[in-house]
């Protein structure tokens, strides 16, 4: 049976990454046999046009008939939701990948890549892998919504950029806590159902991406991986992790990257961008917090909860 994937990048001042990943891509794909369309969106395209070029040209050469690359430039920054949802608009294949152009893709096993492509189908709708930098560090890449685990996310990011993080690290509930939403005490080595996996390498069905309208385009940058995961579970359909499947991702992770607290929210844009998008996705589930009380009530697991239940909540 031929198949068939459409991959996605959103660029914004990527070029060499994401040529360096596509490179690496287009040998797995032959290697298993998948047809694939590779869409660019160039979010950096009014910024720097010579760059631009460039990846166009790349696009251009590197295109063939059944591994096409298509250079898709916007005149603005879209930020990555839209910048999706653009590709998957000029796309018609069952499953989308989306990829960040800092995925690599050298250690990656051919047969372990189309085992995770054949996971999805019409109850497990988004998969996700195992993260590991090139030093083979492992990264969390699966996660619980718990509203409280959500509530408390920034606590996360503080650790890295402020000096109360020297606060957090001494208390051992507040680390407990923290990390419960990467689901510290789950065995990782097996594939598993999840609440949410990281945007950066998410396989999606097709169809079900159509039926909730795709990533909210309220979030600019950050929580469109965990928005799209709870429409997923406001479904009642399933988001697997698989750690037989390993990408490498050389992440930057810009909204950390100033220190001092004050100085992040004022000085850092992504930093911003994250706490906008926490706020968003907080009012849009507030329902969530409800749904935990009746859940904890009834002596429920959060993440076993049949969120059908409580359709009828104001």
């Amino acid at each position: 049976m031929e198949l068939n994937l459409d991959i996605v990048y959103v660029n914004f001042h990527k070029e060499n990454d994401i040529i360096c990943s596509i490179q690496e891509l287009k040998i797995l794909l032959k290697k298993c046999e998948i047809n694939s369309k590779i869409f660019i969106v160039d979010n950096s395209f009014e910024f720097n046009n010579k760059k631009s070029k460039e990846l166009k040209n790349f696009c251009i050469k590197n295109s063939e008939k059944n591994q096409q690359i298509k250079y898709c430039p916007s005149q603005k920054n879209l930020g990555f939701g839209k910048g999706n949802n653009k590709a998957v608009r000029m796309s018609n294949s069952d499953k989308v990948l989306f990829v960040n152009c800092d995925t690599r893709f050298f250690n990656t096993k051919y047969k372990d890549f189309l085992e995770f492509i054949n996971l999805i189908d019409d109850k497990n709708v988004i998969a996700g892998p195992k993260v590991k930098s090139e030093t083979n560090i492992v990264f969390d890449s699966c996660f619980s919504f718990d509203p409280f685990l959500i509530l408390i996310k920034p606590l996360r990011h503080i650790k890295f950029i402020g000096k109360f993080s020297k606060l957090i690290l001494k208390s051992r509930y507040l680390n407990k806590k923290i990390n419960a939403i990467s689901y510290f005490s789950k065995n990782k080595n097996q594939l598993s159902y999840v609440d949410w996996v990281s945007g950066c390498f998410m396989l999606v069905q097709r169809k079900f991406f159509e039926k909730c309208k795709g990533f909210d385009e309220r979030y600019f940058l950050y929580f469109d991986d965990v928005d799209i995961c709870r429409k997923a579970r406001n479904l009642n359909l399933n988001v697997i992790y698989n750690p037989n499947l390993s990408i490498i991702h050389n992440a930057t992770h810009e909204s950390r990257n100033t220190k001092g607290i004050i100085k992040s929210v004022l000085l850092n844009k992504a930093t911003r961008y994250h706490l906008s998008s926490w706020i968003k996705y907080l009012l849009k589930w507030r329902k969530d917090f409800i749904y935990k009380i009746l859940a904890s009530k009834s002596n429920e697991n959060w993440n076993n909860t049949d969120f059908s239940r409580y359709k009828k909540i104001k």
